[in-house]
């Protein structure tokens, strides 16, 4: 059985996404609710490119950035 290139890479997204969440479940039970907001962020904020490469950034509103 062989394994595709996007096969591997959702496997790799699905990874981030998920220790990223366990980050955040653990910062909350620690009581640290800011970091835990923070990581909630990032897991909805990260953009990965479909051919590959670097995660991005997904641009935020000017509004938000002001806050």
């Amino acid at each position: 059985m062989t394994t595709s290139q996007s096969d591997l890479k959702e496997v790799r997204i699905n990874i981030f996404s998920e220790s990223l969440a366990s980050l955040q479940r653990e910062a909350c039970r620690l009581g640290y609710h800011e970091a835990a907001h923070l990581l909630a962020v990032a897991r909805e904020t990260v953009e990965f490119p479909r051919e590959g490469g670097s995660a991005l950034i997904k641009p935020t509103s000017a509004k938000s950035q002001e806050g």
